[in-house]
């Protein structure tokens, strides 16, 4: 969900990864505002690794940023903050609910990914209902991303219309995710 690379992008991405293992919290903070993606990126990963509860209070403050960037990279980290156990799970929530209804697609986009990596195990059904109203969001990538997160909600018939829709969408991206989706909540 954070774009398509190529084998040069993703060597530079790992070695960017390892050379921010040793920086301080507030250094990789900063560099969430940095003009390179891959720069960014790298920064939000180790964070999200990292987790804590100082990495999750200045990531929190990146939600009401005026930096579209920086309001993405908050949702990107908070779906995954503290991998694997994510023990941020409930305070995040409210967060990326916020995020869900931002005027930028990057940012309602990550929004929605996050909600499938937070909920893989257990979808809270408002949650749902906010991904089943952005299903219909003018922004592929939105679309994509919230079939991706679908996949990870009750089954029911709903969500599996939703999905089915989905899978006829017009953007090839947002199909395969529909797709997945359905096999997802079919294998249940």
């Amino acid at each position: 969900m954070t774009g398509s690379t190529d084998d040069s992008t993703s060597t530079l991405a790992m070695l960017a990864g390892e050379a921010l293992k040793n920086w301080e919290i507030s250094g990789l903070v900063t560099l969430l505002a940095d003009s390179n993606r891959i720069a960014r990126m790298a920064a939000a990963r180790e964070l999200q690794l990292r987790g804590g509860a100082e990495v999750f209070s200045e990531v929190v403050k990146l939600s009401i940023s005026k930096d579209v960037h920086l309001r993405e990279m908050c949702a990107f980290i908070l779906g995954q903050l503290g991998t694997p156990e994510k023990p941020f799970r409930i305070k995040a929530l409210p967060i990326l609910i916020s995020l869900i209804e931002d005027a930028a697609a990057v940012v309602r986009a990550a929004a929605a990914a996050a909600f499938g990596h937070l909920c893989s195990e257990e979808m809270p059904e408002e949650v749902e209902k906010l991904l089943i109203l952005a299903a219909s969001d003018s922004s592929s990538s939105v679309r994509a991303c919230v079939a991706f997160s679908l996949g990870s909600a009750s089954i029911n018939q709903e969500v599996e219309t939703i999905l089915t829709k989905l899978s006829n969408d017009a953007s090839d991206e947002v199909r395969e995710y529909a797709q997945l989706g359905l096999e997802l909540i079919r294998m249940e």
